[in-house]
């Protein structure tokens, strides 16, 4: 998956071929984060610039990686609508999903640092909410996100 950076909008996802690669075409120049996934294996985001017609090889390297499921709560409430992202340490949001029962998988993630951000779906009044999440080691985590 190739998701923007900074600025461009825009993003390429899709699946390699037989020998691994994945071309990403018709993307706007600028900054985006390459990242890959396989069964429950994922790769640490890596940086690419794209200028108009550029060819950029980046190798991406598979760690194993944990699965966090969420389920969103609505003033304490569950079962309603809700969208989720995984935060990085570094700003970057490294998965996101939504769901209509507010039950949301997220990842693979690898361990380490989180922001978990919410909010409810479109239609009637917005509710958000944010917590820090911690992850260590292999298995998978389980969360409640309040959205008020």
């Amino acid at each position: 998956t190739f998701t923007p950076g900074v600025r461009p909008p825009g993003s390429s996802r899709g699946q390699t071929n037989a020998q691994g690669v994945h071309l990403a075409g018709g993307l706007s120049p600028g900054m985006f984060q390459a990242r890959a996934t396989l069964g429950e294996q994922v790769t640490r985001p890596m940086s690419v610039t794209a200028q108009r017609n550029t060819t950029a090889s980046v190798v991406l390297h598979l760690e194993p990686g944990v699965r966090v499921h969420c389920t969103t709560l609505r003033n304490g409430e569950p079962g309603k609508a809700g969208f989720a992202q995984l935060i990085d340490a570094d700003g970057r949001a490294v998965v996101s999903a939504y769901a209509q029962d507010g039950q949301l998988e997220l990842g693979p993630v690898l361990p380490g640092s989180y922001t978990i951000r919410g909010s409810t779906g479109p239609g009637g009044e917005k509710l958000k909410g944010e917590q820090s999440l911690t992850i260590v080691g292999f298995e998978p985590v389980s969360i409640e996100l309040d959205l008020r």
